[in-house]
């Protein structure tokens, strides 16, 4: 899907311990950052906490900015957003539940739900820069040799330390 300079793309998610009729992960690239869970008639969205179980698609790195980034969608379109935790307790924000209203066809149902994705990511990228881009890359490299979802930092060499959000540390040798 895509607005404009905005695309995503969503899919079905194979993540294990979803209770809900239907699971969709929404994503850009190979980087997974929301979910949305529910059935036809209502869809619950929420940011994502951790990676698809095949390993695939990992987690957006950057979570506060995925937080900020729903916070200020759930703002704008008055959603009342809510921070929890899920089972292995990961804050994740519960942004909003959209529902079909009667009367409302598939069509019209489906593009408001593109309307608010393309808002929420149109939100997510304000303000990037160079050092944003940069930053984005370190993520990268870290989700491609971090081992698992826990978000500790990973050992480069010579005593540098790269954190899940891009940060490279010195801790000396």
């Amino acid at each position: 899907m895509a607005i404009g300079d905005v695309s995503y793309w969503i899919e079905k998610s194979n993540k294990s311990g979803l209770v809900s009729e239907e699971s969709y992960i929404v994503g850009r690239g190979n980087e997974l950052f929301l979910r949305i869970l529910g059935g036809q008639q209502e869809r619950h969205v929420m940011t994502a906490t951790a990676s698809e179980d095949d390993g695939g698609i990992k987690v957006f790195g950057d979570r506060a900015r995925l937080v900020e980034a729903a916070f200020k969608i759930g703002h704008k379109w008055e959603t009342v957003p809510i921070a929890k935790r899920d089972r292995l307790d990961r804050e994740y924000v519960s942004i909003c539940t959209l529902t079909q209203s009667e009367g409302e066809s598939d069509e019209e149902y489906d593009e408001d739900l593109d309307k608010f994705l393309t808002e929420f990511f149109s939100i997510l990228d304000v303000g990037r820069g160079p050092e944003d881009r940069a930053r984005d890359e370190m993520i990268d490299i870290y989700q491609a040799i971090a081992g698992d979802d826990t978000g500790g930092a990973v050992y480069l060499s010579d005593g540098l330390w790269l954190g899940s959000d891009g940060s490279i540390e010195d801790r000396g040798r």
